[in-house]
C-alpha cells in the first residue's frame, strides 16, 4: 500500500508540474540473486524441521470495539511442519537443487517430497556428504484481531506477523543464518462486528496464507528470484518523444531509442534531455546491458538537477542505485546459476 502511495504522489505531482508532459509507470519483473552461493551446482538439499511448537496465544490478542483486550487461544502444533513443508515445496520449484528432502524429528508419515526421522539425519548426511541441510530453528507467528467502530459501521481486521529463523549448512563453510519477517492483513467492513467478521476468511486459512507468505520469503534468501520493480516512460510535447513513445507501444522499442538518442544528444530544452536519458536507461536495462542503462540514469539524474525537477531527480538517484545493484547481481546471478 505505502508504495502505492508513492506511486500515486509521484504521478499527481508529475502532471501537476507539467501540463506538456507525463509519465507512463511500468512494473518489470527483474531476477535477484540468493543471499548465499553452493559451491556444487544443484546440489541436493534437505529441509529440516527443529522448530518447537510456538506459544501461539503468548502474543495474540482479540481487541473489542471498546478496545478491551483478550488473549486469543488457538493450536500451534502443525505450525512447525506446514510452514517446513510449504519452504520445502517452493525450494522444490526453483529448480535449484538436484532433490528435496524434508526431514522431521518424529517417525509420522506426512505427505509431500519426503520424510525422514530425525535420528537419521546423520545417516542421511553421510550418504549425500555435498548436501545442503536448510534448518527451520523457529517459526512464530502472531495474531491481532480488531473491531473499529465508524459512524454507522464497524471494521474488523485481522492481522498475522509471523517471524522465521533459519541456519543453512553449506559442506564446508560457516553456517548461515537468516531471520525473516512478514505481516498479513485482511479487512472488512459491516453494519455489526459480526457482519463484517464474516466477510474474513476463516482463521485457519488465514494462518496458511501467513505462513506461506512467510515461507516465500524465507526461499527467496536461498535461490534466485523474481522482483518486481516501478519505472517510468517520460513523454514531452516534442515531436520525437511522441512518436518514441508511439513506437514504444507498438514494441518497437529499438527504434523508439533512435528518438530518444536524438533528443538526448540534440535538444536545447535540460528537462526534454534528461526525460530521453531516463527512457534509454530503461531501454538498456530491459537489454539486460547494465553498465550502459546505469550511465543514462546518472546522466539523467544529473540533467533533472541542472533543471531543478526534485521529484525526478529523486527517481533518477534511485533508480541509478537499484541498477548498480543488478550490474552486481548479474555476476553472482552467472556464478549461481553455473554460467
Amino acid at each position: 500500500m505505502k508504495r502505492f502511495v508513492r506511486l500515486f504522489s509521484f504521478c499527481c505531482l508529475m502532471w501537476v508540474c507539467y501540463s506538456c508532459s507525463s509519465i507512463v509507470p511500468l512494473q518489470l519483473d527483474t531476477v535477484r540473486p540468493a543471499r548465499v552461493s553452493y559451491k556444487q551446482s544443484y546440489p541436493p538439499l534437505a529441509v529440516v524441521c527443529n522448530a518447537p511448537v510456538p506459544d501461539v496465544s503468548e502474543y495474540s490478542r482479540y481487541i473489542d470495539a471498546n478496545g478491551k483486550q483478550y488473549r486469543m487461544d488457538f493450536a500451534g502444533d502443525s505450525i512447525p511442519g506446514f510452514f517446513t513443508m510449504s519452504l520445502a515445496s517452493l525450494l522444490y520449484e526453483s529448480a535449484c537443487f538436484d532433490s528435496v528432502w524434508t526431514l522431521f524429528p518424529d517417525s509420522t508419515a506426512i505427505t509431500g517430497l519426503a520424510g525422514l526421522p530425525i535420528s537419521e539425519v546423520m545417516m542421511w548426511r553421510e550418504e549425500n556428504p555435498n548436501a545442503v541441510l536448510l534448518s527451520v530453528d523457529d517459526i512464530r507467528p502472531v495474531a491481532r484481531f480488531y473491531v473499529e467502530p465508524f459512524e454507522g459501521v464497524f471494521g474488523v481486521g485481522m492481522e498475522i506477523a509471523s517471524s522465521a529463523t533459519v541456519q543453512c549448512y553449506i559442506p564446508g563453510e560457516s553456517p548461515v543464518t537468516e531471520s525473516v519477517v512478514d505481516t498479513v492483513m485482511w479487512y472488512a467492513y459491516g453494519s455489526s462486528p459480526e457482519e463484517a467478521r464474516v466477510q474474513l476468511p476463516a482463521f485457519e486459512m488465514c494462518l496458511e496464507e501467513a505462513l506461506s507468505s512467510l515461507s516465500s520469503f524465507v526461499a527467496e534468501r536461498f535461490v534466485p528470484h523474481v522482483q518486481q520493480v516501478e519505472r517510468y516512460i517520460f513523454i514531452t510535447s516534442h515531436p520525437a518523444m511522441g512518436d518514441a513513445y508511439k513506437y514504444w507501444k507498438n514494441t518497437q522499442y529499438t527504434e523508439a531509442s533512435y528518438l530518444w538518442e536524438y533528443v538526448y544528444e540534440k535538444a536545447e530544452n535540460v528537462g526534454r534531455r534528461a526525460r530521453a536519458a531516463a527512457n534509454l536507461a530503461l531501454f538498456y536495462e530491459l537489454k539486460d546491458d547494465y553498465k550502459t542503462a546505469l550511465t543514462y540514469a546518472r546522466a539523467a539524474h544529473n540533467l533533472f538537477m541542472e533543471n531543478n525537477d526534485v521529484a525526478e531527480a529523486a527517481y533518477a538517484a534511485s533508480y541509478a542505485a537499484d541498477l548498480e545493484s543488478r550490474l552486481a547481481d548479474a555476476l553472482l546471478l552467472d556464478t549461481q546459476w553455473g554460467e
